[in-house]
């Protein structure tokens, strides 16, 4: 508990055994708000499932972070989008050493961070959609997994997505 290196884990399950043998999942308790978190486990997938597509709400007390982690033991790309109401935040690229996660906390980057245009996320923008892609050759393996966590301790919310995007980002020249 006293330990924030922990904050954010990863766990990686193998199963040698056939598809749907085997079926997981995690759950977790906050000890200040006594929010329970069911954090599904999903298979990677196949190599196309490589983006990610998900709703984000950071009005009143909710608050949503995405995390995209590299499965790999090499070096991974991956660029996005933060859309909402009348505009965008560019992520631009970022490589990911071989096990690391990026996390995106979208309440602490409003107003603050800015892209490669110079824009920031509106101060007033409270909701709108997160976008990922795998950028680079990636040798027909799946390299990249991601997920979101939206939470509001009023409402007593707490869910979480790992859906893929059949429409990711789009790179000039691609």
């Amino acid at each position: 508990r006293s330990r924030n290196d922990l904050d954010v884990v990863t766990v990686h399950v193998r199963n040698s055994g056939v598809p749907g043998s085997l079926i997981g999942s995690i759950y977790a308790t906050n000890d200040t708000s006594q929010i329970s978190y069911d954090v599904p486990l999903r298979d990677s997938g196949p190599p196309r499932s490589m983006t990610g597509s998900y709703p984000w709400r950071i009005e009143n007390d909710y608050t949503t972070i995405v995390y995209i982690t590299n499965i790999t033991d090499q070096p991974v790309g991956f660029s996005g989008e933060i859309n909402y109401a009348g505009g965008n935040f560019f992520l631009g690229a970022r490589t990911l050493a071989a096990g690391e996660t990026a996390t995106f906390d979208l309440r602490s980057m409003r107003g603050k961070e800015k892209d490669s245009r110079g824009k920031t996320i509106p101060k007033d923008v409270s909701f709108g959609q997160f976008k990922w892609a795998v950028r680079g050759d990636t040798q027909g393996k799946q390299v990249l997994i991601g997920r979101a966590e939206m939470v509001s301790p009023s409402q007593r919310v707490s869910s979480s997505y790992s859906c893929n995007d059949p429409c990711p980002p789009y790179y000039g020249g691609s």
